[in-house]
């Protein structure tokens, strides 16, 4: 498995068990369906301003709005491609780590996005369950919206996902909690952590 959470790029690290995770077969599929639907769409773009005769090919467009209406045609459908698409990451929760619901920009076309629980000063539960921040060591924060983050899970789920993400919190407080003390952190969430 690779990691992509690291300054130093995808290094390859043992991320434990998966405790729970989305359905990964349809984060494929709709990822999937957003090329799909998108390349579609960008090709009749292309095939009708240029096979229409009332609408001027956009190398021959004198009308400044035609080429701008191509131009923020492309745009929305590359923001889609890349904003929705290539950005979505399967929510996962594993022993040493957290795969958060989106990538961030800086890391788009990446594999997976995965922070190990040693990188989180804390998680911000004030807005949940509609909004979760992981606030990592080095400043940056993660955003974890409810749209992605409950994507791929069935409703029957949701009150699991919630509670989870309470235990990560409160698990990672602990640890970090440790290390101020100068006690050794077990940066590994067990399974039966998460019973109950």
């Amino acid at each position: 498995m690779w990691f992509g959470g690291s300054h130093h790029g995808a290094i390859k690290m043992n991320r434990g068990r998966v405790l729970l995770s989305g359905n990964a077969e349809e984060c494929r599929q709709f990822k999937r369906d957003t090329y799909l639907w998108t390349g579609w769409i960008l090709i009749f773009i292309i095939l009708f301003g240029n096979f229409n005769p009332d609408v001027p090919p956009i190398v021959m467009a004198e009308d400044i709005r035609v080429v701008l209406l191509y131009i923020f045609s492309v745009g929305v459908l590359l923001y889609i491609i890349i904003g929705i698409g290539a950005r979505i990451n399967l929510f996962a929760i594993y022993e040493r780590g957290i795969s958060p619901p989106a990538k961030p920009w800086s890391r788009v076309f990446a594999r997976e996005y995965f922070i190990p629980y040693r990188e989180i000063k804390e998680v911000n539960l004030e807005n949940a369950p509609v909004y979760y921040e992981l606030i990592l060591k080095d400043g940056r924060r993660v955003p974890m919206k409810a749209w992605w983050l409950y994507r791929f899970f069935t409703a029957g789920n949701y009150k699991k996902v919630e509670r989870f993400m309470k235990i990560v919190a409160d698990f990672i407080e602990d640890q970090n909690g440790r290390e101020r003390r100068g006690e050794k952190a077990e940066w590994a969430l067990r399974a039966e952590d998460l019973q109950g």
